[in-house]
């Protein structure tokens, strides 16, 4: 039988893994304009100075690098279950965000704008670690519940 404390760190550092997946790509390049490369956090500001995006708040994206630590610091709080539910919320968004912006186009482009797998891919990559951490969380807790419930007590 596993110890009912290593199994939960397991699966934090897996949800940790696909966290820093998720921050690492937004830094990552996006969009190649001429020959700039730029990231998540520079697009969203040419975006939000052409008025692309309307109304969107996209000071919101900003607080991107905090929402992917809730899930790991969750879980350090022994909040398995909601760390569980925060990351298969994290996932979805992500491997949705870095999916629809390569279906919208990798090596599509004007000549010089054109999206670039790099970023993208990572972010979907690292929603997909989350998935599978919020998996072997839940797993796991429901593990560590029934160990922690067949204990005797003193």
């Amino acid at each position: 039988m596993r110890d009912h404390r290593t199994a939960p760190l397991a699966a934090w550092i897996v949800t940790a893994a696909g966290s820093v997946s998720i921050i690492v790509g937004t830094f990552l390049p996006w969009v190649v304009s001429g020959r700039v490369n730029r990231h998540l956090y520079q697009l969203a500001g040419v975006a939000d100075r052409l008025g692309v995006v309307g109304n969107v708040p996209v000071a919101a994206l900003f607080a991107l690098p905090v929402l992917c630590a809730l899930p790991s610091g969750l879980m350090a709080l022994s909040l398995l279950r909601t760390g569980a539910v925060a990351s298969l919320l994290l996932a979805a968004i992500a491997i949705f965000a870095g999916s629809a912006v390569l279906a919208i186009g990798v090596g599509r482009g004007s000549g010089t704008i054109a999206i670039t797998p790099v970023g993208p891919v990572t972010v979907a990559i690292g929603g997909l670690v989350l998935l599978a951490g919020a998996v072997i969380t839940i797993r796991l807790s429901s593990q560590v519940r029934r160990v922690v419930e067949a204990r005797p007590s003193s």
